[in-house]
């Protein structure tokens, strides 16, 4: 017995091996594409790449992953190029027929706003947890005349002010 050989005869078989399963699959691929339109095709070859690791992770309160069964659902839905079922008619922003494309897309419904919320919110819980939670703000401070000192009034006007040591 030869290792070296065997090495290399075993190594040839798995990769024919990993060959023929690849054309198989890449031909029940193309008969269900077959079908498709180009759009919902390219858009389930995209998906291939991105890979499905959202599927994969552990769910944990404590990394705000956990998802209900409606939003794993669209979410399955959304992966594989189809609308959700439970979508409204038409826009509750600007009353254009409503579907999964323009709800991504529209900037005056709701989503948009959503989505910013999300994030926002999620920044908030980042930044009180890197520091104290009084530091943090989920709206802007805004500054009032009463707040200002006289001091702090005089150069609020829009008047370019003129350095003391360019002078």
């Amino acid at each position: 017995l030869n290792l070296q050989d065997h090495a290399w005869t075993m190594n040839r078989g798995r990769w024919e091996g990993q060959l023929r399963k690849k054309v198989r699959y890449d031909k029940i691929y193309s008969e269900v594409c077959a079908p498709l339109s180009p759009d919902h095709r390219r858009g389930l070859e995209e998906r291939a790449k991105e890979g499905g690791d959202w599927l994969n992770m552990l769910p944990r309160y404590k990394n705000n992953n956990v998802l209900g069964e409606g939003e794993f659902r669209d979410g399955l839905l959304m992966r594989y190029m189809l609308e959700p079922s439970d979508l409204p008619t038409h826009c509750d922003g600007c009353g254009k027929k409503f579907g999964l494309k323009h709800a991504l897309d529209c900037k005056s419904g709701g989503l948009i706003t959503a989505r910013h919320d999300e994030l926002r919110d999620e920044l908030c819980v980042v930044g009180r947890q890197a520091y104290s939670p009084a530091a943090i703000r989920d709206e802007p401070y805004i500054n009032t005349s009463r707040n200002c000192s006289s001091r702090d009034r005089e150069t609020t006007d829009d008047s370019p002010q003129q350095d003391s040591r360019q002078a």
